[in-house]
């Protein structure tokens, strides 16, 4: 990427996000109370923009995942033996992710999709639907928001 100062803004999930989610969905409850509670929003949209395809489109998604070493404690709900077992405090897994952003029913939010190599890890959802990928939103994509500010760094110099 050559341009700078862009906006990079997006709500993960592995479904298509309820009606009454907390993210995904402009409702009145992230704006001024004009709307009754949990409706769209009229003339509001979430932004949704995939870090690992800035310019649109699906692609395979860098994330780094915690593990047991970090003990829970980064994903509430999650418990910490669901966690994998390893040393490091974090989980690279290139290739077991794509997302992509999709713009359908009201929602706008990126689709998280395991690959045929995702292997035996699970993507938290321990808070529920409403709350989708919220817990692991910044991990799924870590490696392409580190490289995508590597690269606006490089543009900007």
């Amino acid at each position: 990427m050559t341009q700078v100062g862009c906006v990079v803004a997006y709500s993960s999930f592995a479904t298509t996000p309820p009606a009454n989610s907390f993210f995904g969905r402009a409702s009145d409850s992230i704006r001024a109370r004009s709307t009754s509670a949990g409706t769209q929003a009229a003339g509001m949209e979430v932004l949704c923009v995939n870090p690992a395809a800035p310019a649109g489109g699906t692609a395979p998604l860098h994330p780094y995942l915690p593990t047991r070493t970090l003990g829970g404690t980064a994903l509430v709900g999650q418990s910490r033996t669901s966690l994998p077992n390893y040393p490091t405090g974090f989980l690279a897994l290139p290739g077991r992710l794509t997302g992509g952003c999709q713009d359908t029913g009201g929602a706008s939010w990126l689709q998280i999709n395991r690959t045929n190599q995702a292997g035996a890890f699970t993507l938290p959802e321990s808070l529920g639907p409403r709350w989708g990928l919220h817990l692991v939103d910044f991990n799924v994509a870590e490696g392409d928001l580190v490289n995508l500010v590597a690269s606006q760094a490089k543009a900007w110099k």
